[in-house]
């Protein structure tokens, strides 16, 4: 994690490292970890959890990095490490939309950034700490055809989400990032962060 409190967005990454002895938990059953990773590059979330008497807390959620959908097993016993990604990274991948061309406010961009990482992740909050109150920057409007580029009548995106979400927090005084299922605002001079 970039645990520097500048940083517009604070991403987190990790490692899932697995420890193959060709054996299930009963000791006979043949095991085989591919079993545990989803079949498709489309659908790689991962969700770190424990249950506490018939709840389950999510601990920390993310995505399985691409690349590692070509790995062979060649026998046992043996480790695996798998490398695993926060959900703001995922919005790298995402340009913003094109067919707005009206004045919209930061709430109404903030939810649409949001709203496309996968549903596999469940975001259920948003916190803002501290600084100015939220709300009142959250009603301000901005031009969208500031996010796009548009010559001769063709229009195109001109950034990622990532880089939307890191200019916005940067312009608002603002540093992001996810902890558990919630998406918290921290004002950079705020040192009460959780």
């Amino acid at each position: 994690s970039d645990e520097d409190q500048f940083t517009p967005v604070r991403t987190q990454s990790g490692t899932i490292r697995i420890v193959d002895n060709g054996k299930a938990a009963d000791g006979v059953t043949a095991f085989d970890w591919h079993d545990l990773l989803p079949k498709t590059d489309t659908a790689r979330p991962v969700t770190l959890s424990h249950v506490v008497g018939s709840t389950t807390i999510i601990d920390w959620q993310g995505f399985i990095q691409a690349q590692n959908y070509g790995s062979t097993l060649y026998g046992n016993p043996q480790e695996h490490e798998i490398p695993v990604q926060c959900p703001l990274t995922v919005l790298g991948g995402t340009q913003i939309k094109t067919d707005e061309t009206v004045y919209k406010n930061f709430a109404y961009l903030l939810n649409y950034i949001f709203s496309t990482i996968p549903s596999a992740i469940t975001i259920s909050s948003f916190v803002f700490q501290g600084g100015a109150d939220a709300r009142t920057w959250l009603r301000k409007k901005l031009d969208w055809r500031n996010l796009l580029n548009i010559n001769d009548g063709d229009v195109s995106p001109a950034y990622n989400l990532y880089d939307v979400l890191e200019d916005v927090c940067r312009f608002w005084g603002w540093t992001v990032r996810v902890c558990r299922e919630t998406v918290y605002f921290t004002a950079i001079d705020d040192a009460t962060e959780p």
